[in-house]
């Protein structure tokens, strides 16, 4: 992903992304947040759950993580409508997590 940038030589900055989602009859919120547990512990980082809102999940089941106030992932189950738009029939769980930002705190 980039964001563009004047004050960058290139005029853009670049950030790596992690993305995982889990797509079957019992995906949830809790499932893919373990997994995104496991992997910041593997890490060694803890983290701040905050309950958030985003377009793309169902309210109440959306979470923005933080790490030493530094917002990196956004984690959640993925609205209806958007499922509809892309004719999925089952339940999906995902997060995104900002690797460049997580690189600089281990």
């Amino acid at each position: 992903m980039f964001k563009l940038d004047s004050n960058s030589k290139t005029g853009v900055n670049e950030f790596n992304r992690l993305a995982c989602v889990l797509c079957n009859k019992d995906a949830d919120y809790t499932k893919i947040k373990q997994v995104l547990d496991y992997l910041l512990r593997s890490l060694g980082l803890g983290y701040e759950v905050k309950e958030t809102k985003h377009p793309s999940f169902i309210p109440g089941r959306v979470s923005r993580i933080s790490i030493n106030g530094k917002k990196v992932a956004y984690v959640g189950e993925i609205s209806p409508s958007v499922l509809a738009n892309f004719e999925i029939e089952m339940p999906v769980s995902g997060f995104e997590l900002n690797l460049s930002a997580c690189s600089k705190l281990i």
